[in-house]
């Protein structure tokens, strides 16, 4: 036989409908504990079943008439849990109690109003209690000690959302303090610029302050202030959006980077006959001549003048201590 009870979980065990009354009693399961539970309605009506008593183990630990109640009780499947919902004749989940929770719950007097205690806590209860009222689509009831409850755990997470926050500003600030005070290096760029600031890692500088000056490099070792290879020299700023960006950023390296030489291009190559001997002479402009004395060309280095006369001489230079001495003017020596 189908059950006449709309309740998720329920395994009906026996009818026992009499000429006023209908009665289903069935079971419930709650973790490793099965709960028998005797759910009744008026005869002849389409209501929902409420629950009427409850046993574990063989033994009654619930019965509605007991409770003395003036509104009604329904039994909801709630968090994956079965909850006795009490409703107020204002229509109004007034309170809830757990199956589970039934074996080891007291009830005690406080100012002679009831409380039920050995059970859950207030916030948990409460929950139970907000979940039904939204399942029946009826307002609850809180009570002073939920009330209470809330507005203390309400500043209780309060408080430790501020310990939180001071405990980051504290560690931040001892983050802070270590990387300010490893020791600046210096870099230069490839122009020979030099550059210097806090060796910092990458994902280190998106942290520090708005116009921190540092320096990108590889590694860094705060045990004893060594560093890996520099990668670029910038400001830290803070973007349009609030991010960190790099502002006036320079790839830099640990020494200044040597000038290339300027290249000096000959204009060609010819053998002269000087002092009995073969001579190989470059062919160079006569602007070029300083030049190559700059560039260290000083060692008795013969070059020729461009520009041969009419008879295809040309005039010989010698680079001697940054002087060009004049040699004379020969006519290439051919094969």
């Amino acid at each position: 036989m189908d059950s006449r009870v709309k309740l998720e979980g329920f395994f009906l065990i026996e009818v026992k409908d009499s000429s006023t009354v209908d009665v289903e009693c069935g079971k419930v399961k709650v973790g490793e504990q099965e709960f028998m539970v005797d759910m009744i309605r008026r005869k002849g009506m389409s209501a929902d079943f409420l629950p009427a008593k409850v046993y574990l183990d063989g033994k009654e630990i619930w019965n509605f008439p007991s409770e003395k109640y003036s509104g009604i009780a329904r039994l909801l499947f709630i968090h994956n849990e079965y909850v006795l919902v009490f409703i107020n004749k204002n229509r109004q989940v007034e309170n809830v109690v757990p199956l589970a929770d039934l074996p080891k719950i007291r009830k005690i007097y406080v100012n002679g109003r009831k409380m039920l205690i050995g059970g859950r806590g207030v916030y948990e209860l409460f929950k139970f209690k907000a979940a039904a009222a939204k399942q029946l689509k009826l307002e609850y009831l809180k009570t002073n000690e939920e009330q209470t409850f809330i507005q203390l755990n309400n500043k209780l997470e309060s408080e430790k959302k501020e310990a939180a926050r001071i405990a980051r500003a504290d560690e931040r600030k001892r983050w802070l303090d270590l990387v300010f005070s490893r020791p600046e290096v210096n870099g230069y760029s490839e122009e020979g610029g030099k550059y210097y600031g806090t060796p910092i890692v990458e994902g280190e500088w998106q942290k520090l302050p708005d116009g921190s000056r540092v320096v990108l490099v590889e590694t860094y070792n705060d045990e004893d202030n060594t560093h890996g290879d520099l990668i670029e020299a910038f400001f830290v700023k803070k973007g349009h959006n609030g991010r960190p960006e790099k502002k006036g950023a320079k790839i830099v390296f640990a020494k200044r980077p040597e000038k290339e030489e300027p290249v000096i291009e000959a204009k060609g190559v010819e053998f002269f006959k000087i002092d009995s001997a073969v001579v190989e002479a470059c062919i160079f402009c006569k602007e070029d001549i300083a030049s190559l004395n700059n560039a260290g060309l000083n060692s008795g280095t013969y070059v020729a003048l461009e520009g041969a006369d009419d008879q295809g001489r040309y005039q010989i230079l010698r680079l001697s201590e940054g002087k060009s001495e004049p040699v004379g003017i020969f006519t290439p020596y051919k094969v």
